[in-house]
């Protein structure tokens, strides 16, 4: 008996649950790891960690964070079996833990020391090596409380390469799949297909969870549908290579996929997926022969192609390859073509008709998103084609919408792709300057006459995995004689090989001589004879816009270190790629002071930004001299220059918004659009759109890119003239009066706490120094994402922050016509005079009168025939009028006289009309703060008002939390209360009373409440006015219940930037978190009755 299984077994009735009960052999001592999402009572994280032949166990409620200042608090738990780390199912009710169990990541652990002394301390530090997490973390046990019975224990992650910052997506959110299947937590606890029993381990998912499958289409009706049994296989349908697509009618045109073409054969409740040469491929793509097996239908055979894509939503053959080795993946099935249907051949239909019945197949079945259909699209062909390039896509495959399916290569389908790819022979390698068990580059040949000619070299597209599996193929073939005649590749210290591997490269295009350039290792092709590897005699050189020849302008040292492993991108690689572009990003970059992220060891290590000299850098770079700085910065002029920068490492460039020669007159402004978590994408696309119509209205062109993170920057070229001051001035009120106008979507303020489902407009980019990254500048962040420039008409849901990418921008780019931000650099257009912004705290008088017209009715019944405290402003200065010599009287604004509170003699002012609003427009009012009584009866109060001001750190649930507490304590007291936003940062809560109290009497009441209720919880409220003691604590302000003392009015604007508004709302409304500055004079609240 294993005795730290005991617990967990007292806990389990394995006659119920599908569990594993740990009683099976014992497993050799190992350092497996896993993360199980549990959606049980409540949803958690269960963290496991092998460790003396179980699976020691931790609670996360939170689950794990990527940022290292979070702590997440890790509940110890009892210890589990080690087959329970690949569980993926339902636990039925009635048993422990019942509810739905995911494998969200796996992978190993390894102890940075010795694991039984840290565990017993009670501080682990290790180092993950999961799908989804890696780097090191910590364990860290606290001190025991009183009465609590298990042990709590922080999960926190180290500073490292894998770490991330706050405002970067949340890898819960962003990846929220099994690493074992793909599948959601919906798909597992649907699907059920997970059991196990005592004694026996894993066994078949009982018959009856299989759900009823109502077929959809009827395939007797499709014409020339033929009755049939269902084939094991069927030769698949191959495209044949074209350079141009058709344009003539009768034509539709799909994307190209780049990823594993399969044939889905359904059966019995069951899928297999089949390869091109007819072999069983489904245990290797997880979780798609389950979300097959769903569609409404009795038998089926589908032709489609299995990619894994990126976060971008893009199609990468890397990843599938690492998708395959792993055994597990986000695989997706598209589906393109339906050749049997429930017992009818239907090869000899029409592809369209086909095609009709799987898209009613797949859209009433396929709920998971793990099984897709292949749109078409009819037209022009060669337009369409464009359109795929310039998106960095594959191609496009064309196929005739009136032809049958045939098996082999057809004139019927045409495959038009922006790249070539094909088979080569390896004649050598080079080995990885970084791990010498690992190719860095390899030396490529073809037959030609039967003699194996030089075809170039590959050096990008080698994960870590596929560049050590080439050396252990290549290492024991080494020969000293070379099979082909390759001066540089000799130079290079190539080790020859016999030319026995052949492996299959993606190149852009081949040299006068027949060398390969720009060439991508995609994948080791095991089934083709070298000797059968001849090239084709058509190919020929390919014309290729804005393209250079790389030069040997720098030499670079380790450049076949890998700097994007996962998409096996080295130096050499990136070297490669901004020679390609070079006339596309020298333009923004060159002859400007610059700010580089250098990652020495690529993006799986410690990156650091630097700006001025290193060591060992050449002339290429050159050193400027800026403002305030007493080390010169750096500066680039031309390629030679940029590769220089690749040379040291440098993956983001981020230049001035200023040239190098004229470092003081910025003559670019950037607005940085952050999404904080939770924002959709649209919700970007719109704000890009929002700030170039409020750029127009001063008639100020603007540009578009997307800047490879999460965002995208909206650029404004400018004449050079204005300061930095005034240019981030400029941006500021850009900035704030969007976020004023809109707070619901936007935030001008970088604190991250405020940033939740909102986007950042970012304007400190534009200060002497400060810099975004550049167009057309890498970004050193998974996918190996480029800042890529934009048509206006070109962003949309289609194209993502990092939807292009070092591998798929040169295709985009060749294929352009024009460039999006064409007229940019020759542009001229100056900042806008000082004299043309209004004060941003003040709106105009005819913003402030359209305002009180509209919401008049509404609000004379909070205002109206009240003694009125008034805010005006005059002179550039905002002041309340008290004290001060009044300003003629308009009609409709009347006089008050009153004895205050000193005795003196004085006048109030009041109104009861829409005249008496745009009459103390008139008068420069901005804020209108009534008294809590009529003119009727001036001593005696009807209003009961309590205010809610958070101080600093106080999260706004909390302001929601205290107003619902407030309104109960009303109620206690029968008194009906409603809530108004202060259109600063906190609430009024107020109740009308009975007219029977005095104002001392009202002011001891309201005093005697906000005591009771900050009672409850010292720690959390003050009931002081004393500034300095309310930061992290909720202020309950009873003090506007005095004679003469007064709160902002329902309806009142507020002299504040973006000019919000004090509005009345409903509680339901502020349950669901409506922020205290919801409304704005030109967003005002909706009248009562519209709630």
């Amino acid at each position: 008996m294993n005795k730290p299984l005991d617990a967990y077994r007292a806990k389990r009735d394995f006659s119920k649950t599908p569990e594993p009960d740990g009683q099976g052999r014992a497993a050799p001592a190992g350092n497996a790891y896993v993360i199980q999402k549990h959606a049980a009572r409540r949803l958690h994280y269960d963290f496991r960690l092998e460790l003396d032949g179980v699976l020691k166990s931790w609670a996360v409620p939170e689950g794990p964070s990527l940022v290292p200042d979070v702590k997440r608090l890790a509940v110890h738990v009892e210890d589990h079996p080690l087959e329970y780390g690949g569980f993926e199912g339902v636990i039925p009710q009635g048993a422990y833990g019942a509810g739905t169990v995911m494998v969200w990541d796996r992978g190993t652990w390894t102890p940075e020391f010795d694991a039984d002394f840290g565990y017993r301390k009670g501080h682990l530090k290790f180092r993950l090596d999961g799908q989804k997490l890696k780097g090191v973390w910590h364990l860290v046990r606290m001190a025991r409380k009183p009465r609590e019975k298990q042990d709590a224990w922080l999960l926190i992650k180290s500073k490292d390469e894998a770490a991330r910052t706050a405002d970067e997506p949340d890898i819960l959110a962003q990846m929220p799949s099994s690493a074992l299947t793909g599948r959601d937590i919906d798909a597992i606890a649907r699907a059920r297909d997970r059991v196990w029993t005592s004694g026996q381990g894993e066994i078949a998912a009982p018959a009856q969870h299989a759900q009823p499958r109502k077929p959809v289409v009827k395939p007797a009706a499709i014409a020339k549908a033929k009755k049939a049994a269902l084939p094991d296989w069927v030769e698949p349908c191959l495209p044949s290579p074209a350079e141009k697509a058709p344009s003539a009618a009768g034509w539709v045109h799909e994307i190209k996929h780049d990823g594993y073409r399969v044939q889905a054969r359904i059966e019995n409740g069951k899928a297999a997926l089949l390869t091109r040469q007819g072999l069983d491929w489904t245990e290797r793509f997880p979780g798609i022969g389950p979300a097959l097996a769903a569609l409404p239908v009795k038998t089926a055979l589908i032709d489609g192609e299995i990619v894994v894509q990126t976060e971008a939503g893009v199609a990468s053959f890397t990843a599938l390859v690492e998708a395959l080795k792993s055994g597990s993946g986000n695989f997706v099935f598209y589906g393109f073509d339906l050749l049997h249907l429930d017992g009818y051949d239907l090869r000899e239909a029409t592809l369209v008709a086909r095609k009709a019945a799987l898209t009613k197949i797949i859209a009433a079945g396929a709920d998971n998103g793990r099984v897709r259909f292949s749109e078409h699209i009819a037209g022009d062909g060669g337009t369409i084609f464009t359109h795929a390039s310039r998106l960095g896509l594959e191609g496009i495959v064309s196929k005739m919408a009136s032809a049958p399916y045939r098996s082999g290569r057809v004139k019927t389908w045409l495959k038009v792709k922006t790249t070539q790819s094909g088979p080569f022979v390896v004649a050598g390698f080079i080995p990885s300057s970084v791990d010498s068990r690992s190719v860095g580059a390899l030396v490529l040949g073809e037959h030609v006459g039967g003699k194996l000619v030089p075809s170039g070299h590959v050096g990008s597209g080698f994960s870590a995995s596929n560049a050590h599996a080439l050396w252990q193929a290549l290492d024991p073939l080494r020969t000293k004689t070379a099979p082909l005649k390759d001066e540089t590749a000799t130079a290079k210290g190539v080790k020859w090989v016999e030319p026995r591997v052949v492996v299959e490269i993606e190149y852009r295009s081949r040299t006068a001589s027949g060398l390969i350039r720009h060439a991508v290792f995609r994948e080791r092709v095991d089934n083709k004879n070298a000797a059968d590897v001849a090239r084709d005699a058509a190919a020929a050189p390919v014309a290729a816009k804005r393209r250079r020849e790389m030069v040997p302008l720098v030499r670079l040292t380790n450049p076949g270190r890998l700097l994007w492993p996962e998409q096996g991108i080295t130096k050499q690689g990136l070297a490669d790629f901004y020679t390609e572009i070079a006339d596309w990003i020298l333009p923004h970059v060159a002859g400007r002071p610059l700010s580089l992220l250098r990652c020495p060891g690529g993006i799986a290590e410690q990156c650091f930004f630097q700006k001025h000299p290193w060591a060992g850098l050449e002339g290429a770079v050159r050193q400027v001299k800026v403002p305030d700085d007493d080390e010169p910065m750096l500066a680039v002029d031309d390629l030679a220059g940029l590769l220089q920068l690749v040379q040291a490492s440098v993956l983001e460039i981020h230049p001035w918004g200023s040239t190098a020669e004229r470092p003081l007159l910025p003559d670019r402004i950037t607005f940085d659009l952050d999404p904080g978590d939770g924002v959709p994408w649209q919700r970007v696309v719109e704000a890009a759109f929002d700030v170039r119509l409020r750029l127009q209205k001063h008639d100020l062109q603007s540009f578009v890119k997307t800047t490879g993170g999460k965002g995208l920057h909206v650029v404004m070229p400018l004449q050079p003239g204005p300061d930095w001051d005034a240019v981030k001035r400029f941006a500021q009120m850009t900035a704030e009066s969007m976020a004023a106008e809109r707070p619901d979507r936007y935030v001008a303020n970088m604190a991250k706490r405020v940033r939740q489902g909102r986007i950042y407009i970012d304007y400190v980019r534009n200060g002497m120094g400060a810099t975004a990254v550049g167009a057309y500048s890498t970004r050193a962040r998974a996918g190996a994402a480029v800042s890529t420039p934009l048509s206006w008409d070109e962003i949309g849901p289609g194209i993502r922050s990092n939807h292009f990418t070092v591998a798929n921008l040169p295709k985009r780019l060749a294929y352009l016509e024009r460039d999006p931000w064409d007229g940019f650099l020759s542009l001229q257009q100056h900042l806008p005079s000082a004299g043309t912004h209004a004060d941003p705290a003040v709106p105009s008088k005819d913003d402030l009168a359209a305002y009180w017209t509209s919401v008049a009715g509404a609000a004379l019944a909070h205002l109206g025939r009240r003694p009125l405290v008034l805010v005006r402003h005059e002179n550039g200065e905002t002041f309340y009028h008290q004290g001060r010599t009044l300003p003629p009287i308009p009609p409709g604004v009347h006089q008050l006289p009153i004895t205050r509170r000193d005795g003196a003699e004085g006048v109030r002012l009041w109104i009861d009309s829409v005249e008496g609003l745009l009459g103390l427009v008139e008068m420069n009012v901005i804020e209108i703060h009534p008294w809590g009584a009529t003119i009727d009866h001036i001593e005696r109060p009807d209003m009961l008002v309590l205010g809610l001001d958070p101080g600093d750190g106080v999260e706004w649930t909390f302001v929601i939390e205290t107003a619902l507490r407030m309104r109960a304590l009303l109620r206690d007291e029968e008194l009906d209360s409603w809530p108004k936003l202060t259109g600063g940062k906190g609430v009024h809560i107020m109740a009308p009373i009975e007219p029977d109290l005095d104002w001392d009497e009202l002011r001891r009441y309201g005093q005697s409440l906000a005591e009771r209720l900050a009672a409850t919880a010292l720690q959390r409220y003050v009931t002081v006015a004393a500034r300095d003691r309310r930061h992290g604590k909720l202020y309950l302000d009873w003090q506007p219940n005095g004679r003469g003392r007064t709160a902002v009015g329902a309806y009142s604007p507020r002299a504040r930037p973006g000019f919000p508004v004090a509005a009345p709302i409903t509680w339901a409304e502020l349950e669901r978190g409506m922020r205290s500055n919801a409304y704005t004079i030109f967003r005002p609240p909706p009248p009562p009755k519209m709630r």
